[in-house]
C-alpha cells in the first residue's frame, strides 16, 4: 500500500506510523484515514513489533485534527449528489483490535 502522507518504520521492536502533511499541519485527509486501518492492522500483524507510536514528521505538529476544508468539499459534493455526507461509516470498527503482549 502506498500513502503518500503516512509512512510505516520498525526500529528496535518499536514501530512507527509517521504523519508527514507539513502544508497542512498534518491534517488528516479522507485518504488518510482510510488508510490508517490497513496501516495499523500491517503493524499488529509483526511479531517484531513490541508497540506502535504515532508522531508528527516533524516537531511542527503531531496532527491539527481533521482537513475540515477537504471535508467540507466532500460533503458539499455528496449532498448535492445526494448521497451521504458521512465519509466513514460510523458503524464500522476502524481500528484493528490490537494483540496482548
Amino acid at each position: 500500500m502506498t500513502q503518500e502522507h503516512l509512512h510505516l518504520q520498525v526500529r528496535d521492536e518499536i514501530g512507527y506510523l509517521i504523519i508527514d502533511r507539513v502544508d497542512k499541519r498534518n491534517a488528516m485527509s479522507l485518504d488518510m484515514w482510510e488508510s490508517m486501518p490497513a496501516l495499523i492492522a500491517r503493524m499488529t500483524g509483526d511479531v517484531a513489533v513490541k508497540v506502535l507510536v504515532v508522531h508528527g514528521v516533524d516537531d511542527t505538529a503531531f496532527a491539527s485534527g481533521a482537513d475540515i476544508e477537504e471535508i467540507l468539499q466532500f460533503a458539499a459534493s455528496e449532498t448535492a449528489a445526494g448521497g451521504s455526507w458521512m465519509p466513514l461509516d460510523p458503524q464500522s470498527r476502524p481500528w484493528p483490535i490490537a494483540r496482548s503482549p
